[in-house]
């Protein structure tokens, strides 16, 4: 596992340079200071695990007191719809990196809480049956955050294959998490352009593409293209462009989108976010 910690310093030293002439800016969630908390988080780390613990303790919201209500009304859903949350399977519980004070204990097992959502979310994707009764299912998710929803979809399904396409900052964890759980899949973290002159991509299990480099993967004739919970936080401009990419490069089977219709506007507080509020427009 040292090798995949020196992997990723690696990939975030080259690219950087890269990365200052891309057409894409980040929002203010995700500043330039985002980088500089990684490379600290990832050169004082001794192992794969105390770095993902450091990362995630970072981009995870810990709450003030535990979020009994939203995992209560989460869990009483699950059960109308015939879910027993006690039953599912051990890898639904979360990483034992995961910072504690963000926990909730049922029963005697760990979650998250943003582990409901994504379980909502794959129960939809399991209602399009005919993804996942071919040979091979090839799945493009853009801005996978932490790999959550990538984690399951993968546990589940064997016959997936799985790129994701997400800023580095991000890209970086879901690429150790993922590499870590799933150590007998052939992954490949693109970390240069002209990547398909050295590879043949449609024989990786797992493809990390950082946003810069995107071009680089739009042509394996994707089955499904997911976003959830990251238009909401892009530019305008860019929104529009990924729409432009979906439409006219990937030309998905199927495309699965969960974002916030319209962005809280607290005036004088949220005022950054007018250039960030127009993802719904777009369908």
């Amino acid at each position: 596992m040292e090798g995949l910690l020196a992997t990723t310093k690696n990939f975030l030293s080259k690219i950087e340079k890269y990365r200052r002439g891309s057409s894409h800016e980040l929002g203010i969630i995700w500043s330039e200071a985002g980088m500089e908390h990684l490379k600290k988080y990832l050169e004082n780390s001794r192992d794969v695990k105390s770095a993902l613990k450091k990362i995630q303790t970072y981009l995870v919201t810990i709450p003030t007191k535990p979020p009994v209500l939203a995992v209560n009304w989460h869990l009483n859903y699950l059960k109308q719809n015939g879910i027993d949350v006690e039953n599912l399977p051990a890898y639904f519980d979360e990483s034992d990196f995961a910072p504690k004070e963000a926990l909730v204990e049922i029963n005697g097992r760990s979650f998250l809480p943003d582990i409901f959502r994504h379980f909502g979310h794959l129960k939809s994707l399991e209602g399009i049956k005919e993804l996942w009764s071919k040979n091979e299912t090839r799945v493009l998710e853009l801005g996978a955050g932490t790999g959550y929803l990538a984690r399951l979809i993968n546990q589940q399904n064997q016959n997936v294959k799985y790129v994701i396409i997400d800023i580095p900052e991000t890209l970086c964890f879901s690429f150790m998490r993922l590499s870590d759980e799933f150590p007998d899949k052939k992954v490949l973290l693109i970390d240069q352009p002209g990547i398909n002159e050295k590879y043949n991509l449609q024989d990786f299990d797992l493809i990390f593409c950082p946003t810069t480099f995107k071009n680089e993967v739009l042509d394996l004739n994707y089955d499904l293209f997911i976003n959830t919970a990251s238009f909401g936080e892009m530019k305008s401009n860019d929104v529009a462009d990924w729409f432009d990419t979906i439409q006219q490069k990937i030309k998905p089977t199927y495309i699965f989108s969960v974002n916030r219709y319209l962005n809280t506007l607290i005036p004088g507080e949220h005022d950054w976010r007018h250039e960030e509020n127009g993802s719904c427009l777009f369908f």
